[in-house]
């Protein structure tokens, strides 16, 4: 597979083809990271259980506990619901774009991607936009979650 080069504003960037240990169809991805283009190895993303168990549903989390008071509120969504809304991520996570980079020195850059997700019993019938932050520390690595919550 031969890379591609994706230019923006400030010129041609560079372009990286993912490392696939199987038969794949990944399209190589451009970096630095572009909004409107789907998030680099997606595929590969990782700490979405870890982030959701010890943040965003950590009502006593002095960060996360507004946000997981949020998700129940409007969403139905608590820690009991954790694989719902982690499946509903990894699911929709390689079909949204990019919709902001950030340059996170020395970490890389940080993508957000918002992502439609569904409540759980009686509010199975809403949705609501899911604003998602991975970070990405070099060309071909796997995005890590970081924060997650649900838009105003």
């Amino acid at each position: 597979m031969k890379p591609f080069v994706i230019a923006n504003d400030a010129g041609p960037s560079q372009s990286h083809t993912p490392p696939c240990h199987i038969p794949c169809q990944h399209a190589p991805v451009p970096w630095p990271p572009l909004t409107g283009a789907p998030l680099p190895s997606a595929h590969l993303a990782y700490g979405v259980r870890e982030k959701l168990a010890t943040y965003a549903f950590a009502i006593e989390h002095p960060d996360g506990g507004p946000k997981a008071r949020g998700f129940a509120v409007i969403l139905g969504i608590t820690a009991a619901h954790l694989d719902h809304l982690a499946e509903q991520l990894e699911a929709r996570l390689s079909t949204e774009l990019v919709t902001a980079v950030r340059h996170n020195s020395p970490y890389g850059y940080l993508c957000e991607v918002l992502v439609p997700i569904h409540g759980v019993d009686r509010y199975r019938t809403r949705r609501r936009t899911v604003v998602t932050s991975w970070e990405l520390r070099a060309s071909g690595a796997s995005p890590r979650l970081v924060t997650i919550y649900i838009k105003d």
